[in-house]
């Protein structure tokens, strides 16, 4: 990312030298940076901000998500998001299926694996007229997975036409749309004085469809090869990866740069905690650390194995050391009181098999209140 950073600056340097001209230029037409999160849209605003502030006119930084909802109000086809609504009618559809909700109901979590399931397929660019068509190219079949399938795909087209039905989208369906209107309208509706795609390193259905649509209408993408110290006499596993991405996206192999990526060397260190409460501390530690350095904290990342579990005790860790932080894409509904019934929940349906952390987080938050 860093090679791309410092090219990406110096082309935007260029472009604000060219003065009041091509400052009110661009403020017509400005400089669209797609990313791929919402995390690396903050830091490269923030980087940008630094390199080329105080003010940074014509330039507008966006996850694939955000350019996807700019693309349909420009075209007119605004779609509302579902807030939430998704899961509950996936659940409702399972129900109604027999076969599906015994299966389901025998799992734990098994709506949730439902949801993401029905969620992947349609993603991936399940519609209505396909799914009426999978009973026919399958055949009869006896097979259960089968007909599970079967299904699921069914499951999934009532879903997502119960939400078109109300105007509603997923976030998926939203980018699928932005598509169609791209390719019909072409680069005027991007209305862009350059586009510019950053930080991907892969993209899959609906996202994948996007990005090539850009490509198509003149986008440029920043493609880096990682380099592994280790692997001095051969390319990485991650070059490869990059390669792959590269022609998926339609585009030849000469779109990546021969130089791979050289970052700094990386050091690693491991500590031994006796429980979630112990780990947190000792991280919280590790972060105040590095602010009383002089490192950004947008310049600092947390990594959780298990956010549901993870989440709350970081958080007071964080905050009785006055640790800045910013959570994003975290679950909205986890707080004391949802955490505290998930854990009895938990202890209702395991017994004494539930792990310990569920006695005491039941515990803890019945202290609380």
């Amino acid at each position: 990312m860093r090679e791309s950073e410092a090219e990406l600056i110096a082309m935007l340097r260029a472009l604000q030298a060219g003065g009041a001209a091509e400052v009110a230029r661009l403020l017509r037409s400005p400089v669209r940076l797609v990313v791929s999160s919402r995390p690396l849209r903050e830091q490269l605003s923030a980087q940008l901000v630094a390199q080329l502030g105080p003010a940074l006119l014509g330039v507008v930084v966006q996850t694939l998500p955000m350019l996807a909802e700019t693309l349909l109000r420009r075209a007119g086809l605004a779609l509302r998001p579902d807030h939430g609504l998704f899961p509950a009618l996936v659940q409702r559809e399972v129900a109604r299926d027999v076969d599906l909700a015994s299966t389901l109901g025998a799992l734990e979590r098994g709506h949730a694996l439902a949801t993401a399931t029905v969620s992947d397929l349609l993603s991936a660019g399940l519609t209505p007229e396909l799914a009426r068509t999978l009973p026919r190219l399958l055949g009869d079949t006896a097979d259960e997975d089968a007909r599970r399938v079967l299904a699921l795909a069914g499951a999934a087209a009532r879903v997502e036409a119960e939400l078109e039905s109300h105007g509603l989208a997923r976030r998926e369906t939203a980018i699928a749309r932005a598509v169609e209107a791209l390719r019909s309208a072409g680069p005027r509706l991007l209305d862009a004085r350059a586009v510019l795609i950053l930080g991907f390193a892969d993209a899959t259905g609906q996202r994948a469809a996007l990005l090539r649509a850009l490509l198509a209408n003149g986008a440029t993408l920043f493609t880096e090869l990682p380099h592994d110290r280790l692997l001095a006499d051969r390319r990485s596993a991650g070059c490869v990866f990059a390669e792959r991405f590269v022609a998926r996206l339609g585009l030849p192999r000469a779109a990546i740069s021969d130089t791979p990526t050289v970052l700094p060397p990386a050091s690693l260190s491991f500590v031994a905690a006796s429980g979630i409460e112990a780990e947190v501390t000792e991280a919280a530690f590790l972060l105040q650390a590095a602010l009383r350095r002089g490192v950004q904290p947008e310049r600092v990342g947390v990594v959780l194995y298990d956010v549901e579990r993870y989440l709350l005790p970081l958080r007071r860790a964080l905050e009785r050391r006055g640790v800045p932080y910013r959570a994003l894409q975290l679950p909205a509904a986890v707080d004391p009181r949802h955490r505290r019934w998930r854990a009895v929940l938990q202890l209702l349906r395991r017994g004494a098999a539930a792990p310990l952390d569920a006695w005491l987080d039941a515990r803890a938050r019945a202290r609380d209140e």
